[in-house]
């Protein structure tokens, strides 16, 4: 297991030389790197795909990348649709927001928070004229 790949957690590769471990104590043969990586790649994208928060952006984010500043874009979005005030003065996602993928609800109850999906910040990008290219990550 001294290959591993960069990619490949700490916590997941001592799994992995456990598993081996055990693998040789019954008898059997262990399992190479690349079978392990193989292992670790599907188990990663099985918790992306559990994970509807994953590479979302807060609205501050998203206003960083967009290169627009915070507050036109919390106006942008309550004029739009995709965000409305509540009763305590936070925000949350509205339903279409929501159903059409563009934003999610963060937090249980009362200390929630809307982000943006991926295909709502390029949505946004679109709609605000802005590369529609643009990378969430920088």
């Amino acid at each position: 297991m001294s290959d591993r790949s960069p990619k490949m957690p700490r916590r997941f590769a001592k799994r992995a030389a456990r598993w081996n471990r055990l693998l040789v104590q019954c008898g059997a043969k262990p399992l190479d790197d690349a079978r392990v990586q193989a292992i670790y790649e599907r188990h990663a994208e099985r918790q992306r795909m559990a994970d509807p928060c994953a590479g979302c952006l807060s609205v501050t984010k998203a206003a960083q990348a967009l290169g627009t500043r915070r507050s036109s874009l919390f106006e942008w979005l309550d004029r739009e649709g995709w965000l409305h005030r509540t009763f305590g003065g936070g925000r949350h996602a509205t339903s279409h927001a929501l159903s059409e993928g563009w934003a999610v609800q963060r937090g249980k109850g009362a200390v929630s928070w809307p982000q943006i999906t991926a295909v709502g910040f390029q949505e946004l990008a679109r709609r605000l004229g802005v590369n529609p290219e643009a990378d969430p990550a920088t």
